[in-house]
């Protein structure tokens, strides 16, 4: 695989056909399939009885709730400290957090005040109004009084590491869903990585007290503000199963893998560094930002997985020029296909074979 720059060159040949005869080569490919991994209490909820909050508490740190609660309260005193304010009640933080996922998967035009308001239909009998206070019991001003005061971590353990890590008060609850949806599925033999997005309608795009650690912005995507993740998802049931959140270009070029790789590959690693796929020999499927001939053999060298992807901009190695010309040059029938095959030794020392196809759309 070697370092990032290298001089090196690798050798294609044109095939017509690739053979592979599992008998005698061995078939690796993972046989299983994606399941959500309930325990005995669980299974005894008939699956037509599984509301959306059963499965958001399979996905969701439950523990850590209670120490959001601890935290936000003591936030409540200090804000409030005057006013005797209402600290949470038993089950009600679970319920705000109902109220915000609520807010998502049914966005309005119009901000906050919007959800609260009345029902209220125009001409063509569209709603406009969210109704909030009456379908769920909570009013405006509780609601913004304790997402004013919410908080994952201890607010002065946060101010101490804040200069050296943005990303302090995230970064542990962030490890704590991945390990929670890493007991909580087993992917299928296909898996795909992606980016990923959480949109940011806050005031500044700066880190201060009204921003956020670090922004993205990317045009093509519906939501093009927000923090970026990286993101392995299941390739069957379509569930996220890790999340690498980007907090900037001089940060993440300080991770691992990244002193040898580029950062796809590196992002690849790094989101498959899991005893669940090393050497499963699942397949990863990742567009261009991730798709290049390294990508492919560390997959293979450093994880025991199958790699799949598209070739752009990360085209080392990848005989780009004789495929493009193969495109433009012969008068082929939309439908037709054009394979090089390259080869390389695994992991456990096996000649390997990576395919190289272009394609008349």
């Amino acid at each position: 695989v070697g370092p990032k720059k290298s001089t090196a060159k690798r050798e294609w040949k044109q095939c017509s056909a690739v053979d592979y005869d599992p008998s005698t080569q061995g078939d690796r490919r993972f046989k299983g399939v994606s399941q959500i991994k309930w325990n005995g209490t669980e299974l005894q909820t008939p699956v037509q009885n599984r509301t959306p909050i059963t499965y958001f508490k399979k996905a969701f740190p439950i523990d850590y709730l209670d120490q959001i609660e601890d935290f936000t309260n003591k936030e409540l005193e200090n804000i409030y400290q005057n006013a005797n304010p209402t600290l949470l009640a038993e089950g009600e933080l679970m319920h705000v957090l109902g109220i915000r996922l609520a807010m998502t998967l049914d966005p309005k035009k119009g901000g906050m005040d919007i959800h609260w308001s009345s029902y209220d239909a125009d001409i063509e009998g569209v709603i406009l109004g969210g109704d909030f206070k009456n379908r769920f019991g909570t009013s405006k001003s509780r609601f913004q009084k304790v997402f004013q005061a919410f908080q994952l971590e201890d607010k002065d353990s946060i101010k101490r590491h804040m200069h050296d890590d943005p990303w302090a008060e995230l970064r542990p609850f962030y490890d704590e869903v991945n390990k929670t949806l890493e007991n909580a599925i087993t992917p299928g033999a296909t898996i795909v990585i992606d980016e990923s997005m959480s949109s940011w309608h806050g005031l500044s795009t700066n880190f201060d007290a009204e921003g956020c650690p670090h922004v993205t912005k990317i045009e093509r995507k519906p939501e093009g503000i927000g923090v970026e993740y990286k993101a392995l998802a299941d390739g069957y049931s379509g569930i996220i199963i890790k999340l690498e959140v980007m907090e900037g270009a001089e940060r993440m070029s300080k991770l691992k893998y990244t002193d040898t790789y580029n950062a796809g590959t590196a992002s690849l690693l790094r989101l498959t560094d899991s005893p669940v796929l090393q050497n499963s020999w699942r397949t990863i499927v990742g567009d261009s930002a991730f798709g290049s001939v390294q990508c492919a053999i560390a997959a293979d060298v450093e994880r025991g997985l199958y790699f799949m992807g598209a070739i752009k901009t990360a085209h080392a190695f990848f005989p780009a020029t004789y495929l493009l010309k193969w495109a433009t040059l012969n008068s082929a029938s939309r439908g037709d296909c054009y394979t090089l095959k390259s080869d390389y030794r695994s992991r456990d020392g096996q000649d390997r074979v990576l395919l190289a196809t272009a394609w008349n759309d």
